[in-house]
């Protein structure tokens, strides 16, 4: 879902929830400060002009009304005042202030929430075609949260019901059964030395793919150079071509060029749950490119 979506959702299903039955006329009265933490509590941003532009925008696209009730005095009568009656949306906003939502914004609401559910069922449907982890026996690991030191000394040749690689790890508590979730590589060290010119050489350039060096002998190889599912990631960047929204057409391609780039290297599968989670939304076009983005991530493309 795109930043403004995420305020709407959470304005509007409050909104709604808030209205009691017989004051359908005046909606959710609620204030900026209420309104700050309904949204810091769904995770957005609450500060500056962020809630307000929100609820402009709902006006301003008719699926909300923006009221204030104004008593008049003694304080025995009163009225119901539109945003429209006021100088600008500050005044406005100081004091309490109703949410109305009208039948263009119940509609709007349910759409959201279908975009919401794909989404959560896209980032599900990611984690699930994630490669299971399988770590050979002698390798050296780390054990759960605690990254605790291991060797692997037995690797389940089929997955478990779960659909994860039982391992027996060595370490100093012992020999424990892990699952291949629980475990990551121990990393390489990381050094800053650099190695001296090998003298008796001068200067070696590279050109080309696959270039090589010989000395004192002949090339007689033949260069062949492979470009991994060019035809599979040019389709998918026509396809997101049909995304509407600039912004996110312009992340997505992004992305396909991402997981092109990474093919066969460790940051595959970030870039594939990157891709998944911007097309959330347009999963249904995307939907066909899945099952060939798996088989790239066991090896089988």
């Amino acid at each position: 879902m795109l930043t403004h979506e995420q305020y709407h959702l959470a304005i509007l299903k409050e909104a709604v929830t808030r209205t009691r039955g017989g004051e359908e006329t005046l909606g959710w009265e609620t204030h900026r400060g209420t309104l700050n933490t309904l949204l810091s509590t769904a995770g957005l941003d609450s500060t500056g002009r962020a809630p307000d532009d929100a609820l402009l925008l709902l006006r301003n696209q008719k699926k909300i009304a923006l009221q204030k009730i104004v008593f008049g005095p003694p304080h025995r009568t009163y009225r119901i005042a539109d945003f429209s009656e006021y100088p600008n949306a500050r005044q406005f906003f100081s004091g309490p202030f109703n949410v109305r939502v009208l039948p263009e914004g119940i509609a709007y609401l349910s759409e959201l929430e279908g975009k919401k559910a794909a989404g959560l069922e896209s980032a599900e449907m990611a984690k699930r075609m994630q490669p299971k982890k399988r770590f050979a026996v002698g390798t050296d690991v780390l054990v759960g949260m605690g990254a605790r030191p291991g060797q692997v000394t037995f690797l389940d040749d089929r997955p478990s019901t779960l659909g994860e690689y039982v391992h027996k790890v060595k370490t100093e508590s012992g020999e424990e059964t892990v699952l291949g979730c629980e475990l990551d590589l121990v990393p390489e060290p990381v050094t800053n030395s650099h190695r001296r010119p090998v003298a008796g050489f001068g200067n070696v350039h590279f050109y080309g793919d696959n270039s090589r060096v010989n000395v004192n002998s002949n090339d007689n190889s033949t260069n062949t150079v492979s470009h991994r599912n060019e035809s599979l990631f040019m389709e998918m960047r026509q396809t997101a071509q049909k995304i509407g929204d600039e912004n996110t057409r312009n992340e997505v391609i992004s992305s396909i060029e991402e997981l092109e780039r990474t093919q066969g290297q460790s940051g595959w599968t970030h870039a594939y749950e990157r891709f998944v989670g911007l097309v959330a939304d347009h999963i249904t076009i995307f939907a066909p490119f899945l099952p060939k983005l798996m088989h790239i991530a066991t090896g089988l493309l």
